[in-house]
């Protein structure tokens, strides 16, 4: 009996290995698209290492459940011979008393093998057929899904990607300088009237103070447009109540104050067009180009220090001038200690015109 009872054992491994391969792939499959359909839609890119190493832990864990489940001993075997084959318990006796001497153990055990090989052991049929073969078919169906998932399924709960945050802008010293310059002249002059000089003065202690906690380039330029609004739009609420003379002095020095902040920090001033209509209701914007002479900027009434015409008042000439130097700087024709070293020259020009 023995050697026909191992051939129907080898069998029975092979069903089993079978049975566990197929329930394996099966888990390796629905491991790795568990895993790679989640990070397709939130937009998660995972090395492939990573997903072969997944699908090796998912077939690893269904194969040895699949094995706990299937495994049989030869006890098992044995009465599931006798059962299937009708054998009449003939197996099971051989086996538990195999190891028996005596002629009529011989006699049992050769009729038992005698059995065996004449039914052979292709009459051992394969149990589960149907669930061994729903699985492969599952598991070659997640395998085709796999590839396309991976280069179908969309990043439909990708997280948008948060912008960087804006690097803070250093004020250089000599921007500080210039700047104190610029409050120090403010709180001097003698050409606006005190109500005028106390509204500049608060406004450019105000942007001062932001300065200094610290801002971003982008909103550097707003801080500093708000404060020109703000010089602008005051200016012209007190030039209502006071005499034209003084309304020329506060639009003055108001125009220059706000050229200067745009100077200092490198921005590009609004146009004559903008400056007026900023901070107007519409029924009051100007349609054309020109002031109005309520205190909005004037370009073409400010001193420039031209080297051939010397001291002019001429706007264009010094719009020209600002755009070529601020193109030369984004150019990088033009170092900032040049920009600055210009500036300061010319404002040490104007001020020893003054």
């Amino acid at each position: 009996m023995q050697p026909s009872f191992e051939a129907f054992q080898k069998r029975i491994r092979v069903h089993v290995l079978i049975k566990c391969s197929s329930l394996a792939a099966l888990s390796a499959f629905i491991c790795l698209v568990a895993t790679l359909l989640p990070c397709k839609l939130c937009g998660v890119d995972l090395s492939w290492l990573l997903y072969a190493a997944i699908a090796l832990f998912g077939g690893s864990l269904g194969f040895v459940a699949a094995y706990l489940l299937l495994r049989t001993d030869a006890l098992a075997l044995a009465r599931r011979l006798d059962e299937e084959l009708n054998l009449n318990e003939r197996i099971v006796t051989a086996l538990v008393y195999s190891d028996k001497e005596g002629e009529m153990y011989a006699t049992q055990r050769d009729d038992a093998d005698g059995a065996l090989k004449k039914l052979g052991v292709g009459s051992l049929r394969f149990k589960r057929l149907a669930a061994t073969i729903a699985c492969a078919a599952c598991a070659l169906c997640l395998a085709t899904a796999v590839p396309v998932v991976a280069l179908c399924v969309p990043p439909v709960f990708a997280k948008t990607e948060i912008p960087e945050k804006e690097l803070p802008r250093d004020v250089t010293d000599w921007e500080w300088e210039a700047f104190d310059e610029l409050i120090a002249y403010v709180r001097q002059t003698r050409k606006a009237d005190e109500e005028t000089k106390s509204l500049m003065l608060n406004l450019l202690l105000g942007l001062r103070g932001v300065l200094e906690d610290g801002v971003s380039q982008s909103s550097l330029v707003g801080f500093v447009e708000n404060t020109v609004v703000g010089i602008r739009n005051g200016v012209r609420e007190i030039n209502d109540s006071v005499a034209s003379e003084q309304k020329a002095a506060n639009s003055e020095e108001s125009a220059y104050v706000v050229s200067r902040l745009y100077e200092i920090f490198r921005i590009v001033p609004k146009t004559d067009d903008d400056a007026a209509n900023e901070g107007k209701p519409p029924e009051e914007s100007s349609s054309g180009g020109g002031n109005t002479g309520t205190g909005e900027l004037n370009l073409s009434s400010l001193p420039f220090f031209d080297r051939e015409a010397g001291y002019v008042k001429c706007g264009d000439k010094r719009d020209e001038y600002y755009a070529k130097a601020m193109a030369a700087l984004q150019e990088g024709l033009l170092t900032e200690d040049e920009w600055a070293t210009i500036m300061a020259t010319y404002f040490t020009d104007l001020n020893g015109e003054d």
